[in-house]
């Protein structure tokens, strides 16, 4: 299965998932399915990088899961391989949960799907 249509399955199977995308360093998706965000993902490229050093100058080790709830919002990012993240956007009152348990899991598959393309 490509990533594409692992995006499309997360939303899918997470009860208020609005969009969910594969993320460049830059913030800019590689892939998206769900709600057109791209404008809003690029903006959350700067905040990884910010939790990254931050993560980094605690000593905490790399960067393993960022969660953020803003209004009536999830943002959940999980790292998959050098660079890239995979984020979901869950509506409160959804199950953002069950969206950081499927990133969690469906996060080794994409990286290595995306080692196979380099």
């Amino acid at each position: 299965m490509g990533f594409q249509a692992r995006l499309g399955q997360l939303v899918q199977q997470v009860e208020g998932a609005v969009a969910c995308a594969l993320l460049g360093a830059d913030g800019i998706p590689l892939g998206q399915q769900g709600a057109e965000l791209e404008a809003a993902w690029v903006e959350w490229g700067p905040v990884l990088q910010k939790a990254r050093t931050a993560a980094d100058a605690l000593g905490s080790g790399a960067l393993e899961e960022l969660s953020v709830q803003a209004g009536g919002m999830w943002v959940l990012m999980r790292p998959v391989g050098a660079g890239h993240h995979l984020a979901l956007v869950v509506r409160a009152g959804g199950n953002p949960g069950k969206g950081r348990f499927l990133l969690r899991l469906h996060a080794p598959e994409v990286a290595a799907e995306l080692a196979q393309l380099s």
